[in-house]
């Protein structure tokens, strides 16, 4: 095994442990969240996340699918709903529905 092949089989461990854990180090999960080449798979899971900076981090990429921005479109957090009004990839539907959200700056964020 090369150490290429390592580092990546290191990478998709540690990516399994820390999205299935409670109680892991917060600042580790949003970096994992915000990095690139991060599945999809490691997205949902972090975008369930009870912590609020992990969700809003995984809200706060160019590259996430239209479906889990619609999932975090109702998060309970109003600054993971904020982050998703102003991502680019949000579809339409979950647009329209925070145009009506609570949060008056999520409303704005959508103006």
């Amino acid at each position: 095994m090369t150490i290429v092949q390592e580092q990546i089989q290191i990478k998709e461990h540690k990516e399994q442990d820390l999205a299935a854990t409670p109680n892991e180090d917060v600042a580790e999960l949003v970096f994992i969240a915000s990095c690139p080449s991060t599945s999809l798979k490691t997205l949902e899971e972090l975008a369930l996340h009870s912590n609020i900076y992990v969700r809003k981090a995984v809200s706060l990429r160019n590259d996430v699918p239209g479906q889990l921005l619609t999932k975090l479109a109702t998060d309970t957090d109003c600054n993971v709903r904020r982050t998703v009004a102003g991502n680019i990839n949000t579809p339409v539907e979950s647009l329209q529905h925070l145009a009506a959200d609570e949060d008056l700056d999520v409303r704005i964020r959508i103006a």
